[in-house]
C-alpha cells in the first residue's frame, strides 16, 4: 500500500510539470503582456514600456523565460549561453526579503506584478473559498446523486422513475451561472433573503460561510449530481440483475438490506471513478460561479489575472489546482479498497 501511494505521489511531479509548460507556452502566444496593462491609464511612453519590458524579462527568448520560471536565476541559463536575467521583483526590489532566486523547482510559483505579491501569497489567501465550495458541491453531489439513482433503479419504469430521469435532463441542460442567478433572484422575491456579500471562512464563522455557499454550491454541484445519478441507476440495474442478488432474495431478506447490502458497495467503483472526475469540472465551474455570488476564489482570481495578462499569476494558480487534483484522485482510487475489500494494492 505504502509503495503504490509514494509511487503515485512522484507521478504528481511530471504531472505538474507538464500541466505547467503547456500553459506557460500557450499564454505567451497570447496577444499583449503585462506591461499594457501596468501602463494602460498612466500616458507612458514607448520608451518607457521597454524599459519595464527589459526588467520585467519580457523581451527575453522564450526560452530564457521559461528557463526563468523553471528553476529561476539557476547555473542552466549561464551554460545556454545566456546572461543569468533579473527580472519581476529583483529587478525593481533587490531588497525583498523574499527574493524571486528560485523558480519552480524550488516551489517558488512567481510573482505577480500586478498585485505586487508573491503567487504563493495570493492563492494561500483565496484557495480555502475555493475548495470549500468544491468540497462542499461534491458532497452534495453525492448525497443527491445516491438516493435518486437508487430510487430510479428500483422504480424502474415507474412514475419516480421518469419524474427523477426529467429532472436529471433538466439539471444537465441548465448553464449553472444561469441556475445561480435564478436562485439568487428566488430567494430573494420569495424569501426576502440573499447570501451575504462579504465572505467569511468556514472555520471562523461556520454559519456565516455555509449560508453564503448555500446557494452557490447547489447552482455548482447539480449538474455533477445529475451524471452521477444516471451513472448510479445504470450500475444499480446491473447489479440487481446478478445471480447473488437473486439469491439473497430467495433468502428471503427484505428488499432494503439486499439493496443496501448486497447492491449499493458493488455499484459505488464506477460511481467514485467519476466523482473524481467531476471534482475537476466543480473546480474549473467555480470561475463563472464566484463572479455570480461574489466569492473571493482561485476562480476569480484567474480570469482577472487573464484579463490583465498576469501570466505569471495564471501557471502558478494552474500548478497548483493540478497538484490538488492529482491527489483528490490519488484518494479517489484509495477509496477502491474501502468499498471493495477485494481491491488490494501492491
Amino acid at each position: 500500500m505504502w509503495k503504490y501511494i509514494i509511487r503515485r505521489l512522484m507521478l504528481i511531479i511530471p504531472t505538474v510539470f507538464l500541466s505547467g509548460t503547456l500553459v506557460f507556452f500557450m499564454l505567451r502566444v497570447l496577444p499583449g503582456d503585462i506591461v499594457s496593462t501596468l501602463t494602460s491609464e498612466g500616458g507612458a511612453t514607448e520608451a518607457t514600456k521597454e524599459k519595464l519590458r527589459d526588467e520585467l524579462g519580457l523581451n527575453n527568448p522564450i526560452v530564457v523565460q521559461y528557463a526563468h520560471w523553471l528553476c529561476g536565476n539557476c547555473i542552466v541559463l549561464d551554460n545556454m549561453g545566456f546572461a543569468a536575467p533579473k527580472y519581476g521583483r529583483e529587478a525593481v526590489d533587490a531588497n525583498k526579503s523574499e527574493p524571486l532566486i528560485g523558480g519552480i523547482i524550488s516551489g517558488n510559483f512567481g510573482y505577480s506584478n500586478y498585485q505586487d505579491r508573491y503567487v504563493g501569497q495570493i492563492v494561500r489567501d483565496k484557495m480555502e473559498a475555493t475548495l470549500t465550495m468544491a468540497i462542499f458541491a461534491m458532497v452534495f453531489s453525492l448525497l443527491l446523486a445516491f438516493p435518486l439513482g437508487i430510487l430510479s433503479a428500483i422504480e424502474r419504469g415507474g412514475w419516480w422513475d421518469q419524474g427523477i430521469r426529467i429532472f436529471t435532463a433538466l439539471s444537465l441542460a441548465v448553464p449553472s451561472f444561469w441556475l445561480g442567478i435564478l436562485l439568487i433572484i428566488f430567494a430573494s422575491r420569495t424569501f426576502n433573503w440573499s447570501p451575504p456579500l462579504n465572505y467569511t471562512p468556514f472555520f471562523d464563522d461556520p454559519g456565516r460561510n455555509l449560508a453564503q455557499l448555500f446557494l452557490p454550491v447547489i447552482a455548482t454541484g447539480l449538474t455533477s449530481a445529475a451524471v452521477l445519478s444516471r451513472l448510479v441507476r445504470s450500475m444499480m440495474l446491473e447489479v440487481l440483475r446478478e445471480d447473488y442478488v437473486r439469491t439473497a432474495r430467495a433468502k428471503g431478506l427484505r428488499e432494503f438490506i439486499v439493496v443496501a447490502r448486497h447492491t449499493i458497495r458493488n455499484a459505488s467503483i464506477p460511481v467514485l471513478t467519476m466523482a473524481g472526475y467531476h471534482f475537476g469540472f466543480i473546480i474549473s465551474g467555480v470561475v463563472v460561479i464566484e463572479f455570480v455570488f461574489s466569492i473571493p476564489g482561485l476562480g476569480q482570481q484567474v480570469l482577472l489575472s487573464i484579463l490583465a495578462r498576469d501570466y505569471d499569476m495564471v501557471v502558478g494558480i494552474v500548478v497548483i489546482l493540478t497538484m490538488i487534483l492529482a491527489a483528490w484522485i490519488l484518494v479517489v482510487d484509495l477509496l477502491y479498497s474501502v468499498v471493495d475489500p477485494r481491491i488490494r494494492y501492491s
